[in-house]
């Protein structure tokens, strides 16, 4: 083999692996940025006061009775309506950006969202969730 198809040889190799690297990166697997977007998906659903949303992000409300989808949803909603409440005595919400990222054992995560109202004033939250398997997505957890 001679030096050029050497260089050739591993300049391939290394941009397989690059690619098979970006390929799964891509895919969303539980990462820093899937963690950060998802808790900054949920916290505009709350303010916006989007229950279903909200409740969408919940392991297991899916699998639950009607009966016990309704008492979630108007527990939920009454939160989200105090939380829309409180952010209009700020003018409304301008910006929600997730800042800090805090893995935890058992694919769990901690991730800080900071909250900009639209009279400049802010509000850190915590958003906790736990990497479901099943889903292959985050869910807020308990």
């Amino acid at each position: 083999m001679t030096p050029l198809t050497q260089i050739a040889r591993k300049t391939m190799l290394g941009l397989i692996f690059a690619a098979s690297t970006l390929l799964l990166t891509a895919c969303g697997g539980p990462s820093e940025d899937n963690a950060k977007e998802t808790a900054e998906k949920i916290s505009a659903a709350m303010f916006d006061q989007d229950t279903n949303t909200v409740l969408s992000y919940m392991k297991g409300y899916e699998n639950q009775s009607e009966e016990d989808k309704a008492v979630a949803n108007n527990k939920i909603g009454n939160m989200l309506k105090m939380l829309a409440d409180s952010a209009e005595q700020h003018g409304g919400v301008d910006d929600i950006e997730a800042t800090e990222y805090k893995e935890l054992s058992n694919n769990r995560v901690n991730v800080k969202v900071v909250v900009t109202f639209d009279d400049g004033s802010t509000k850190d939250m915590t958003v906790r969730l736990r990497w479901d398997e099943a889903s292959e997505s985050y869910k807020i957890r308990n």
